[in-house]
């Protein structure tokens, strides 16, 4: 997969290049033919220039459409956080959206997983109770709950293709 393109534009690069095969050898049988019928052969059949730069232009157009930071469509402007997953314990994974929260008790660990479209991404994390997380850089983190009764982690995201930076908060309810 492109890493900074919309999934769609694989699979329509994957289409385009299958067709140019497909066209090809169709082109290939066809000379084929008329070369047993020849007495006078050419070096290579003649592939319609028409045909490579058609096939050239879908190329470009895919590639530029389905950027996320050149394209002119507007999935470009969605966010680059979707939410998190948040794992406590040996509990089931929850998946909590941009500003809301979850509860932890004050002895245990959350995994906190921000869900980051597309690509790579570089965040950095500030808890407002003061809260030890592991590496405050990246953007896997284990939470250690502080001793308050609630707090709020707050996410800059920075993506590698370019586009515009998320910000995001979760609210944690502390229990004892």
């Amino acid at each position: 997969m492109l890493a900074c393109y919309h999934p769609l534009t694989d699979r329509i690069l994957l289409g385009l290049i299958l067709g140019l095969f497909l066209v090809l050898a169709v082109f290939a049988m066809g000379v084929a033919r008329r070369r047993v019928g020849e007495t006078r052969m050419s070096r290579f059949g003649p592939i319609p220039a028409a045909f490579v730069g058609v096939f050239a232009a879908l190329v470009g157009v895919t590639l530029w459409l389905g950027s996320y930071s050149r394209s002119p469509l507007r999935f470009a402007a969605q966010p680059v956080l979707r939410g998190f997953v948040v794992q406590k314990g040996q509990g089931q994974a929850l998946r909590v959206a941009s500003g809301d929260g979850f509860s932890i008790s004050h002895a245990s660990l959350a995994f906190i997983t921000p869900l980051i479209e597309p690509g790579a991404a570089s965040c950095l994390w500030q808890s407002r109770a003061g809260a030890m997380v592991d590496l405050p850089d990246i953007c896997d983190i284990v939470y250690a709950p502080p001793s308050a009764d609630y707090d709020v982690l707050r996410v800059r995201v920075r993506s590698a293709c370019g586009l515009p930076d998320s910000t995001a908060l979760l609210r944690i309810v502390i229990l004892p």
